[in-house]
C-alpha cells in the first residue's frame, strides 16, 4: 500500500509492525501486577528503538535524482507557457535512478571533478568582477602624498583626516570630528572633520554647556543613544541646522595628562552606538596620541637642525662682515629658519639721526600692505616703542583688537593675526628690533619667544662687534691684511702730497694698478687664490716703497701710487718694470704655485685739482684693462 504524497511505502506487514507498541503500552495500564507492567514498559521503550530505527533507514537508504530538465527550467530567467500552464506531476520513487548527480554553478572555475588542484576553490563564492582600474585606484589612495606647500607642523591635520575617514566609514557614522581645546582661552576649535553633511559650523566654541562641555569638564566619554529633535540643537552644536542626529559618542584626548581635544562621532539612527564603541573608539584615541608623540618629536628635531643651520650660517662669515649691509642681509637670510612669519621686518638704530628705521623688510604675502624700508619708528603708543624701551620681548596672539599701530601712526599695515617684537640688546645698548607677522592668531608660543630671546643675544652682539670694529679701524690708517694705507689714508695722503706738487712746482704722477682677474677656482688650486694674490701684489709693492713714494689701497683689488719728482713718461717706465717684477713673482699655495699680472695706468700730477688727476689716471687704467690686461697706459 502506497500513500500518494508520502516519502515513504507503507505495506500491511509495516501495520503489524507497528501494531505491537499500542499493545505493550495498553498492557501498562490494563494489567494489575507489578512485574507484568515493569516487563511491559521495559518492552516498550525497547521496541519504540526498533521502530525509531527502522523508520531512519528507510529515509537514509531512500534516493532522489533531480530531473536535470526540471532544473534547467526553474534556473531559466523566463518559463515558457507550457511549463506554466500544466506543471509536471513527481516521477514515481519505483521509477528513480539508483545514482544521484550533484549540480555546482561554479564548476566552470574548477572543471568537472573535485582534486588536489582545484580542492580549494571547489564550491567557495563566487568571484567578484575585478574592476580594470583596481590597482591604479588602490595605489592613488595608498600612496596619497602631502598637500603641496605643506610644512611639517601642518602634516598631522593631514594624517588625522584620514584617521577620521576610517573611523566615519568603520562605524556607519553621519560625522567624525576632532575638537581641539584650548585650555588658556577655554574654548573648543575643530581641527578636522568628516562629514556628510556641509552644514558644519568651523568656530570656536566657548564652554556654555551641552555634551561637549561635560566632556570637557569631566574628563569622561559620554553617550547619548536616544536624542530627541528638541534637544540636538543645545547638544549637537557643531551644525548651522538640525541635521536629526539621533545618536552621539564623544570621548576625551589626552596627551601628556592634559586634555587636548575631544574625538566625536554622531548617527542619524537611534542606538547606533553603545557602551563597545567608546572602548573601540578608545583605541583610535590612543593611536591619535601617539601619532602626535611622533609628529612633535619630528617637528622639534627638524626645527633645531633648521635653526642650528641657520646659527651656523649666519657665525660663520661673521669675521668677514665689513659692512652694515653685509650683516643686515645676512640676519634677513637666517630669520627664515628660526621662525614662521607672512612678514618681517629688522628695525635699526642709526646714530646719526638718533631714531629707529626700518632697514630691511620682507613681506610674503603681497595683496596685504606693509610698511616701506627706511620708516621712521615712533617710540610713543606703538607696539615696538614699547618693545625698545622696556627692552623686553613683545607678543600679541591677535593685533585686531589692539588699539596701539606697531610702528608708527602712518603705517597702513592690513595684518590682523599674531604679532612679535625682540629687542637686539647687548651690553645695554638697544641695536634695533626683529619684528614677525602672521596672518594667524596665536601662532607664536612661549618657547619662540625664549627661543629669539637667545638668538637675538648673538645677533646684537655680532652688530655690536661690527661697529666696534668699524669704530677701531677709522682710527687705523694700515690696512691689516695689505700692510698698506688703507683707502681713506691714502686718499688722504695723495690729496696732500698733490698740494705740495702744486706749491714746489715739481713733477710728479698717480699710478693706479689693478689685478688682472684670475682663475678664482677652488677646484684647480685647492684653496681661494684671491686672497694670496693680494697679499703676493702688496709685498712687491712694499719694496718699492721710500720717501718719495706712497703706496696704499684704492679699491677691491686695486692700488696706488703717488711718484714725487717723476715725469708720467718716467713714471710709465718704472710701472713698466713693476709689471714685469710682479709677473715673475710666484704666489704660493698650498701644493703649488702660480703667477699673476697686473694692468696699470699712469696719469701726469700736474693738475689744478686732485679729482681730475685721479679720473686720468682711472682712464688709462681702464685703456690698459679693456684689451687683456697686463699692460701700462698713460695719459699725460
Amino acid at each position: 500500500m502506497t500513500i500518494p504524497g508520502s516519502d515513504t511505502n507503507f505495506r500491511f506487514s509495516d501495520i503489524l509492525y507497528y501494531i505491537v507498541l499500542p499493545i505493550l503500552i495498553g498492557l501498562i495500564f490494563f494489567v494489575e501486577d507489578t512485574v507484568f507492567k515493569i516487563s511491559a514498559i521495559v518492552l516498550a521503550v525497547v521496541y519504540s528503538g526498533f521502530i525509531i530505527n527502522n523508520f531512519l533507514n528507510r529515509r537514509k537508504h531512500t534516493r532522489f535524482e533531480v530531473d536535470e530538465k526540471v532544473v534547467q527550467e526553474v534556473m531559466s530567467p523566463t518559463l515558457n507557457e507550457e511549463t506554466m500552464a500544466e506543471p509536471k506531476a513527481p516521477r514515481p520513487l519505483s521509477e528513480v535512478d539508483e545514482g544521484f548527480s550533484v549540480l555546482n554553478r561554479n564548476a566552470k572555475h574548477f572543471g568537472d571533478i573535485i582534486d588536489e588542484s582545484n580542492i580549494l576553490i571547489a564550491g567557495s563564492v563566487r568571484t567578484p568582477i575585478r574592476p580594470p582600474d583596481l590597482k591604479k585606484k588602490y595605489e592613488e589612495i595608498a600612496n596619497e602624498e602631502y598637500p603641496e606647500h605643506v610644512r611639517e607642523n601642518e602634516q598631522f591635520p593631514f594624517v588625522l583626516e584620514k584617521i577620521l575617514s576610517v573611523i566615519k566609514d568603520a562605524y556607519e557614522a553621519h560625522t567624525a570630528i576632532f575638537f581641539f581645546y584650548n585650555r588658556k582661552e577655554k574654548m573648543l576649535a575643530i581641527k578636522k572633520y568628516v562629514s556628510n553633511s556641509k552644514d558644519i559650523l568651523d568656530i570656536k566654541y566657548d564652554l556654555l554647556g551641552g555634551i561637549l562641555t561635560k566632556i570637557v569638564t569631566d574628563g569622561e566619554p559620554e553617550l547619548l543613544s536616544e536624542i530627541v529633535p528638541s534637544s540636538e540643537t543645545d547638544n549637537i552644536i557643531y551644525y548651522k541646522a538640525p541635521q536629526k542626529i539621533k545618536c552621539f559618542v564623544g570621548v576625551p584626548v589626552f596627551h601628556k595628562n592634559n586634555l587636548i581635544g575631544i574625538l566625536a562621532i554622531d548617527s542619524l539612527v537611534q542606538d547606533r552606538y553603545g557602551i563597545e564603541h567608546i572602548y573601540s573608539l578608545g583605541k583610535y584615541v590612543r593611536l591619535i596620541t601617539i601619532l602626535i608623540s611622533l609628529f612633535e618629536e619630528k617637528y622639534t628635531e627638524s626645527t633645531a637642525k633648521r635653526r642650528l643651520s641657520g646659527f651656523v650660517n649666519f657665525i660663520d662669515p661673521m669675521l668677514s662682515y665689513n659692512y652694515e649691509a653685509d650683516i643686515v642681509n645676512s640676519i634677513e637670510r637666517i630669520v627664515h629658519n628660526f621662525i614662521e612669519f607672512n612678514a618681517f621686518s629688522l628695525v635699526y638704530y642709526q646714530p646719526v639721526q638718533k631714531k629707529f628705521f626700518t632697514l630691511k623688510v620682507v613681506n610674503k604675502i603681497s595683496t596685504l600692505e606693509y610698511i616701506p624700508e627706511n620708516f621712521e619708528v615712533e617710540l610713543k603708543d606703538t607696539l615696538v616703542g614699547k618693545c625698545i624701551n622696556a627692552g623686553i620681548p613683545l607678543k600679541l596672539s591677535d593685533t585686531s583688537n589692539n588699539q596701539f599701530k606697531r610702528f608708527g601712526k602712518k603705517e597702513n599695515v592690513k595684518y590682523d593675526g599674531s604679532f612679535l617684537a625682540v629687542p637686539l640688546i647687548f651690553n645695554n645698548m638697544t641695536f634695533g628690533v626683529l619684528c614677525f607677522d602672521h596672518v594667524k592668531k596665536g601662532v607664536y608660543s612661549p618657547d619662540d619667544v625664549n627661543f629669539l630671546r637667545g638668538a637675538s643675544n648673538l645677533l646684537a652682539f655680532s652688530i655690536y662687534y661690527l661697529s666696534t670694529t668699524v669704530l677701531i679701524k677709522s682710527f687705523i690708517s694700515i690696512d691689516t691684511v695689505t700692510k698698506l694705507l688703507n683707502k681713506k689714508t691714502f686718499r688722504e695722503r695723495a690729496v696732500d702730497d698733490h698740494v705740495r706738487v702744486l706749491t714746489l712746482k715739481i713733477p710728479a704722477a698717480l699710478a693706479l694698478i689693478k689685478i688682472d682677474d684670475h682663475q678664482n677656482d677652488e677646484t684647480l688650486f685647492d684653496v681661494n687664490p684671491g686672497s694670496k694674490i693680494v697679499e703676493t701684489v702688496a709685498d712687491v709693492l712694499r719694496e718699492e716703497i721710500n720717501p718719495f713714494i706712497t703706496v696704499g689701497i684704492t679699491d677691491e683689488n686695486e692700488f696706488g701710487v703717488f711718484i714725487f719728482n717723476m715725469t708720467s713718461s718716467d713714471a710709465q717706465i718704472w710701472a713698466d718694470k713693476l709689471r714685469l717684477k710682479i709677473a715673475r713673482t710666484p704666489v704660493p699655495l698650498v701644493s703649488k704655485q702660480i703667477t699673476t699680472t697686473v694692468s696699470i695706468g699712469v696719469a701726469s700730477a700736474n693738475k689744478p685739482k686732485f679729482e681730475e688727476v685721479f679720473n686720468n689716471a682711472r682712464q688709462a687704467l681702464y685703456n690698459a684693462v679693456k684689451n687683456g690686461g697686463n699692460k701700462v697706459r698713460n695719459v699725460n
